[in-house]
């Protein structure tokens, strides 16, 4: 799962960079629920930092929020990048 969501992170940038519109949206969404779902599992899991059940979930919806927001900045940065 962490590889499908470091890949979809990597079509996203491609997608970003390459095609104009909002084609890139087809590969954000799935990247965010992908990197939440990930940051879930590893403070959840046993060999991971085994925190409680009850705060995974909110340290998840953190993590896609700031994901989002990462997605955000990156489209930010490539588009003055093509204005250069």
């Amino acid at each position: 799962q962490t590889l499908a969501a470091i890949t979809l992170w990597a079509i996203t940038a491609y997608l970003m960079r390459k095609r104009k519109g909002l084609y890139y949206l087809v590969a954000l969404i799935p990247a965010v629920f992908m990197t939440s779902v990930c940051a879930t599992f590893i403070c959840t899991a046993r060999i991971g930092l085994n925190l409680p059940a009850t705060a995974t979930p909110w340290i998840g919806i953190a993590v896609a929020v700031a994901a989002l927001a990462g997605g955000g900045l990156m489209r930010r940065k490539i588009s003055r990048e093509k204005t250069i």
